[in-house]
């Protein structure tokens, strides 16, 4: 069984075009704003903003948790902060999470590029060999994005009111980028 990974909170790192510092505490309400636009929310596990309370539980709880990371990506040209990448560790595997923040960012292959590059990081850094990423079945570019980089769909089941699909994406060579 994987053991947990602990991850640096003070972590960064570069593509081509974007920058990738480590969430602080300051950017909690940066993560509430994004949290609140209905293009995150509408493929969220609730499909609903979360209330000031329910955001500043779960930040914390993120902030507090050596096994969790969370990446805020920046465009290296304009110094813009577009959306976040993370990753969860437990006993059993890392869950991959993100989002573009910022709807202008969308379209522009960011995530694309912010996903390689995490994925190249994580592989080197912490020697992750795969990742587990969950997404609704409604939400086809993800599931294109995921498929893009190599995810294989291993399960598919019915929660929150939605169907959603679990993938595995494999880190280094032979996958994930």
């Amino acid at each position: 069984m994987p053991k947990k990974t602990i991850f640096s909170k003070d972590d960064t790192f570069e593509s081509k075009r974007l920058y990738f510092r480590s969430v602080k505490e300051g950017d909690g309400e940066l993560l509430f704003k994004w949290r609140c636009t209905p293009h995150v929310y509408e493929h969220a596990r609730t499909a609903q903003a979360p209330s000031r309370e329910e955001h500043d539980r779960w930040f914390a709880r993120h902030m507090n948790n050596i096994f969790s990371v969370r990446y805020i990506i920046v465009e290296k040209s304009s110094g813009s902060e577009l959306g976040v990448v993370a990753c969860d560790s437990d006993d059993e595997h890392c869950e991959l999470s993100y989002y573009l923040g910022e709807p202008s960012a969308q379209g522009k292959g960011y995530m694309k590029e912010a996903l390689v590059t995490l994925f190249n990081h994580l592989a080197t850094q912490y020697e992750i060999g795969r990742l587990m990423a969950e997404t609704r079945a409604d939400n086809l570019a993800s599931i294109a994005l995921i498929e893009k980089l190599g995810g294989v769909l291993f399960d598919e089941y019915s929660a929150e009111n939605f169907v959603w699909r679990k993938y595995q994406i494999p880190l280094g060579k032979k996958g994930g980028a």
